[in-house]
């Protein structure tokens, strides 16, 4: 995600897409290229081909992370609206 926060219309647009059926599909194929990188870099000599693929595993997971990162806000802006009506 970028560094601008997101509306919680669009963090909760963003979370309803990776929770549906095409979102888990999609995260589950780049758990599972990931997961093919890492261990493709585990059997070349030639430190470059490994690099390659770490690089890619790791570009991946960064992915993933920002993925995980937005359902996150979503659920931390939700949890804040609560805190702030319960004071109300």
């Amino acid at each position: 995600m970028n560094n601008q926060p997101w509306s919680k219309a669009k963090l909760q647009e963003w979370q309803d897409f990776w929770e549906s059926e095409m979102g888990k599909e999609a995260i589950l194929k780049m758990q599972s290229i990931k997961e093919q990188c890492l261990n493709l870099a585990m059997s070349p000599t030639d430190p470059n081909v490994v690099s390659y693929y770490v690089g890619r595993a790791s570009g991946i997971d960064l992915v993933l992370k920002d993925i995980h990162a937005g359902t996150q806000a979503l659920n931390e802006l939700k949890k804040k609206e609560d805190s702030q009506k319960k004071k109300d």
